[in-house]
């Protein structure tokens, strides 16, 4: 198959999807500007329209580049995955700014000397030994040349003054005889260059000789170093770095000194991770002398003493996690330090912290008291701890994501977890009760998966004064649903993908306002009756069948029971619904839903009467998609419809829908609809989906001036000339019809998909 469309970065004439190989170079495609290609044998490129801009031919077993010369017009050719040696012809496509010819067996670029307006050039995965031509392309701000056999690094530099360089040095091999051998090791580096414009970025592998000096690279501003035995190799060390680095990283690297690091006095970020420091201890006050460090890295070196940052009084992000602390009283003293991770140590006493912390995480201590902490905190990690008491984060009117841990227990002992019989700790995720709310009580917020660790803590009730939402995901609750809902009292409480069946208990939280049950194996719903307070239910995704204990939920707003076996909506008769999703279930007579409803889903159900939708004029969104619907006369007087969904019917007469001018979005497909005349005045139409039935004439479509998306496939239309003027087209799909004749749209700059056979 072969396919063509128009998500190209520039804005170009037109752009065309075609399907079928027996199509491809017929007359009507003549025009097109831009073509994409992907698993289909091509022999060689040579039938290509001249005016093609833009062309992509990937996993296409193409042997030869043969014929593109001719296409002088190309500024964007990809050329992946391909069987492609020789790209002598290449060197004539003046106008080229992206190449990619990634994955081919390529070992000669030096064709391409004249293509100096190249931008991006990416040559992974060839058999390029020699880059010395990219000299010539002083426009070039992407290069990709991973996966070759490059052994000179320096043409990259030779031509541009980067201002960033990032170079992450990898060995692979250790050699045993140093002396003949030398060092040699794979190199990783990306290159940027940063302007208020453009980004440069530069992806290159490769061997580097021993004769490379990481002291002359003046411009380096950016080294990662990983798993490398730095000592082994006499060439490299910390006495070898240009002063002009400002970002370090040396990880999984066992160091035996960082003599010369003190040099580097522009850093100001320094990782050095997993390098056994704890073995240079005394050197660590060489980091003192780094003046303009704002961010250190020390995690996971066994470190027991990290006194010497109480001098870093400039510091504003501090790791040190994963060591053998137990006390922080050196940070006391580091009024700037706004990000702290201490987790994993054996810290007790945490009244050392500033006020100015804005991020912090003690996870896997053993603090017992967080009352001195301070109300600034935006986040705050306190899990697998001996906290009682979280009485505090009731005055961080600022905190945004808490993470603690919620111990279940009973009289029998604690509550352990089906599978791996590890007492159950709940994972949580707690927003403040004094933080304002928002329409979606857990959008935007950093979710916290619950997990089953092996953990005991003494803590037989866990006090929710503090909090006023909970979200719980991902944990199997077949054993003890009751234990974890008659404990919990929030005003917004999420348990989804949990494995729930059994909800006695929750009645308990009689201040709860929102609450969210979706996707788990619910089938009685008769505690929810006592929860009068709630405004927003989401139960969708269980096998209930029987709402009636809904009757009585007099706030209930908004209400979700899709993917269930409701077959009877009479219980909801009276309640003053805004939002209603009834989506996949078993329903066939829609009476008993209330005239107050804005929003209503009924798809994929067994309706095929409307007659109840009539008095529902407030509806501004209705869905009724894959029913059994004939006629659409119910739906005359909603007039404030705006998105209106009635495909996959049994739809032949949409004389109705004329009256529906706030229509904004209409979807029709699947249907047998042939007279477009009623849709003439539906002028604020953007969305219109009209596939997959009997339409031959489209003229009734000629001022939709505001369509940005058209969908006419498989039908029988023949002439598109009513859709010249729509020139907002951003979506259009003709496929599947027999349309001869495609002039009336070839000026539509703004379409991203042409989609045609």
């Amino acid at each position: 198959m072969m396919k063509f469309d128009g998500k190209m970065q520039n804005n170009y004439n037109q752009q065309l999807q075609i399907n079928q190989e027996t199509d491809f170079w017929s007359q009507e495609v003549m025009n097109a500007t831009q073509f994409k290609a992907e698993n289909l044998i091509i022999e060689q490129p040579d039938k290509f329209p001249k005016m093609t801009q833009s062309l992509i031919i990937t996993n296409c077993f193409l042997k030869t580049c043969n014929g593109l010369g001719f296409n002088q017009n190309i500024i964007h050719l990809e050329l992946v995955n391909n069987d492609i040696e020789n790209i002598y012809e290449l060197g004539n496509l003046h106008l080229l700014k992206y190449l990619d010819i990634s994955r081919n067996k390529v070992s000669d670029i030096s064709q391409l000397k004249n293509c100096n307006q190249l931008e991006t050039l990416k040559l992974a995965n060839n058999k390029l030994q020699n880059i010395d031509v990219i000299n010539n392309f002083s426009k070039l701000i992407q290069l990709d040349i991973s996966n070759n056999e490059v052994l000179i690094l320096l043409p990259i530099f030779s031509h541009i003054n980067f201002d960033v360089m990032w170079v992450s040095i990898q060995n692979t091999t250790q050699t045993q005889d140093i002396q003949t051998q030398l060092w040699k090791y794979i190199a990783v580096m990306i290159v940027r260059y940063r302007s208020s414009i453009k980004t440069t970025q530069y992806d290159v592998q490769l061997t580097i000789k021993d004769d490379l000096e990481l002291v002359s690279l003046i411009f380096l501003k950016y080294l990662k170093v990983t798993k490398l035995y730095i000592n082994s190799c006499s060439n490299v060390s910390f006495q070898d770095l240009p002063q002009t680095l400002k970002f370090l990283w040396v990880c999984d690297t066992p160091l035996q000194s960082i003599q010369g690091i003190q040099n580097c006095k522009s850093l100001t970020n320094l990782t050095l991770r997993r390098d056994n420091l704890v073995q240079l201890q005394r050197e660590l006050f060489l980091l003192l002398e780094l003046s303009s460090l704002i961010y250190l890295d020390i995690a996971q070196n066994f470190l027991v003493d990290v006194s010497f940052v109480s001098r870093l009084s400039q510091l504003q992000t501090l790791n040190i996690s994963q060591n053998a602390i137990s006390s922080i009283s050196c940070l006391q003293n580091l009024r700037s330090l706004l990000c702290l991770d201490m987790s994993y140590n054996s810290v007790e006493d945490v009244s050392y912290l500033t006020s100015s912390l804005r991020q912090l995480n003690i996870s896997y201590n053993q603090v017992k008291l967080i009352s001195c902490l301070r109300s600034n905190l935006v986040f705050l990690n306190t899990c697998h701890n001996q906290i009682t008491d979280f009485s505090v984060c009731s005055q961080m009117t600022n905190l945004v994501d808490f993470r603690s841990d919620l111990i279940i227990q009973n009289q029998s002992g604690v509550v352990t977890d089906k599978c791996t019989q590890a007492p159950l700790i709940v994972q949580t995720e707690l927003c403040s009760k004094q933080q304002q709310t928002q329409n979606d009580h857990f959008k935007n917020k950093y979710v916290s998966k619950i997990q089953n660790e092996i953990l005991t803590i003494e803590n037989e009730q866990f006090d929710f004064k503090c909090i006023n939402g909970l979200k719980i995901k991902e944990l199997n609750l077949l054993r003890c649903e009751q234990i974890i809902l008659d404990k919990i009292n929030v005003i917004h409480l999420s348990i989804e993908h949990s494995e729930l069946k059994n909800i006695t208990g929750i009645e308990s939280n009689e201040q709860v306002q929102s609450l969210s049950l979706r996707f788990n194996q619910i089938r009685c719903i008769q505690p929810l009756k006592d929860l009068l307070n709630i405004s927003k239910l989401y139960l969708g995704h269980n096998v209930i069948s029987d709402i009636e204990p809904l009757r009585n939920l007099k706030y209930l707003s908004d209400l979700d029971l899709k993917f269930n076996k409701i077959s009877n909506l009479e219980p909801l008769k009276d309640l003053d619904l805004i939002s209603l999703e009834l989506e996949s279930n078993q329903i066939n007579n829609i009476h008993g839903i209330k005239n107050t409803c804005t929003k209503l889903g009924l798809k994929s159900n067994l309706i095929a009467n409307l007659e109840p939708l009539k008095q529902m004029t407030q509806l501004t969104e209705l869905n009724l998609s894959n029913n059994q619907i004939q006629s659409l006369n119910s739906l005359r007087q909603l007039l404030n419809l705006k998105f209106l969904q009635i495909s996959q019917n049994q739809i032949n007469n949409i004389d109705p829908l004329k009256t529906l001018t706030n229509l904004s979005l209409l979807d029709l497909h699947l249907n047998h609809i042939s007279n477009l005349q009623p849709l003439r005045d539906l002028i604020l139409l953007k969305d219109l989906n009209l596939s997959e039935n009997t339409i031959s004439n489209i003229e009734p479509l000629r001022n939709l001036l505001n369509l940005q998306e058209l969908r006419l496939n498989k039908n029988s239309i023949t002439n598109i000339e009513p859709l010249r003027k729509i020139t907002g087209l951003v979506v259009l799909n003709l496929q599947n019809n027999q349309v001869e004749n495609f002039r009336a749209v070839q000026q539509h700059k703004n379409i991203q998909k042409y989609i045609i056979d």
